[in-house]
């Protein structure tokens, strides 16, 4: 049953935007890898079993990201019909044990975040294309998951911008 949802989620973040040009070049967005920290959210969801869904939220942001600021792609539901692929990975950071440390010696606390690493490789070579890397404060009950899409679509749009010249 996780299989086929995974597989339908896959499908509807494929479904192209109304007016997406044919010439574009086709991305597969793959299901992005969530990595619990020490404590927080994901821990929670980790043993909630609801950590995969926090993959596909992501995929899914990503897709949002790239059909609101018109990246010139065209997402596809099959990894065979793509010459890119999108792989990403939100990894909790929490320092949990090191903070109370801190904070009994004075000494400044580490924010807790997420680090969101998105790659956009070629399926044929394996040569990466684009990549991006970026701290944010809050997780997947936040403006997180988006903020962190949105700014992944937008430099990604402007390096495909600067290669089509």
């Amino acid at each position: 049953m996780k299989y086929l949802f995974s597989i339908f989620i896959t499908a509807l973040l494929a479904i192209p935007a109304i007016g997406q040009q044919q010439d574009r070049t086709p991305v597969y967005i793959g299901a992005a890898e969530a990595i619990a920290g020490e404590t927080g959210v994901f821990r929670r969801d980790r043993i909630g079993g609801r950590l995969e869904q926090r993959g596909i939220e992501f995929a899914e942001a990503i897709n949002n990201a790239i059909t609101k600021k018109q990246v010139p792609v065209s997402i596809v539901p099959d990894e065979g019909e793509a010459l890119w692929k999108i792989e990403s990975v939100v990894e909790e950071i929490n320092d949990g044990a090191a903070n109370i440390t801190k904070k009994l010696f004075g000494e400044k606390v580490t924010e807790p975040g997420f680090v969101y690493t998105i790659k956009v490789s070629d399926i044929e070579t394996g040569a990466v294309v684009f990549d991006f890397n970026v701290k944010k404060p809050n997780g997947p009950y936040g403006d997180g998951f988006k903020s962190a899409a949105e700014d992944f679509a937008e430099r990604f749009k402007k390096q495909l911008a600067k290669t089509n010249d």
